[in-house]
Parts: structure tokens; sequence; C-alpha cells
């Protein structure tokens, strides 16, 4: 039996990390989704600290933490989707 899948993004959430990858990081949305195929396909383990520096080559830096905690949460749960639906 397969584990339960992960909750998907709400609209919502899909939207903020829109904006929040418009404003800081390399990739829009479509972007974001290929990077991640590629690192959940790969075929050895990627771990965010070799991906994450792809996304927001700049860091964060400029982001208030609150922002910064929800991207990094946004990205990790497209990650886990991901994971799940190709797996």
């Amino acid at each position: 039996m397969l584990p339960a899948s992960p909750v998907a993004l709400s609209d919502d959430e899909f939207d903020r990390l829109a904006g929040l990858l418009d404003d800081y990081a390399a990739f829009d949305n479509d972007g974001l989704l290929g990077l991640l195929h590629a690192v959940v396909v790969a075929p050895g383990l990627v771990p965010p600290s070799a991906w994450f520096p792809v996304l927001v080559p700049e860091g964060l830096g400029e982001c208030d933490a609150a922002s910064a905690g929800d991207f990094i949460s946004l990205v990790m749960c497209q990650c886990r989707c991901i994971l799940h639906l190709v797996n």
C-alpha cells in the first residue's frame, strides 16, 4: 500500500509561491517544476543543499524571515508532491 499522498498546494498557496518565485528565484513555476522533476528522477539523492542555490542563486537575504520560511515550505511541499507522484 502506498503511503498517504502529501497535500498538494492550494490555489492560494500556488499563487503565493508564484509571487515569491517572481521576486527571488531564477525560475517561474514551470521552471521550478522542471527543476524538481530533475531532482526527483536523478539516479542518486540530490539534497536541497545542492539544488536550492540553483533556484535562488542570490539567496533569500532580501526576503523577510516570514516570507523566506513560506517560500522554503512551499517549495518543499511541491518537491514532496512530485516525489510522491513519480514514485
